[in-house]
């Protein structure tokens, strides 16, 4: 994923063939991940502009929204208290936000659609 030139692509491939000799299966599922290299390997990703994150900020964002506010930042003990969380007030938190939306009570997306009709040239 690090690698800077093609040769240590190639290199850790080969380190990797190597250690997973007895494992076939998950030697087919990296030859289908090195299919999509140009998406995550980062050697074909230097000319982009990602300021230095390589993480997806939805992922980080969603992460964000079910320790901070479904879980309350509280440990589940259990796979089923977890499950419980999960099921339950995160589609609470979820029929929320979509009724906020509904009903209009959230204005920051019309505010930015409104910042962006701003700076429109005017059409003639």
């Amino acid at each position: 994923m690090y690698s800077t030139c093609t040769e240590d692509l190639e290199e850790a491939r080969v380190k990797m063939k190597e250690l997973c000799e007895d494992y076939p299966r998950y030697d087919e599922r990296i030859d289908e991940l090195l299919e999509k290299k140009e998406e995550w390997v980062k050697l074909f990703r230097m000319d982009l502009m990602y300021r230095s994150h390589n993480t997806n900020n939805l992922a980080e964002a969603c992460i964000r929204i079910l320790k901070d506010i479904i879980l309350t930042r509280t440990k589940a003990y259990n796979v089923p208290s977890l499950v419980d969380f999960i099921v339950n007030v995160w589609e609470l938190y979820f029929k929320d936000r979509i009724l906020d939306y509904a009903y209009g009570q959230r204005a920051q997306p019309q505010l930015k659609y409104n910042k962006l009709c701003e700076r429109m040239p005017e059409s003639k």
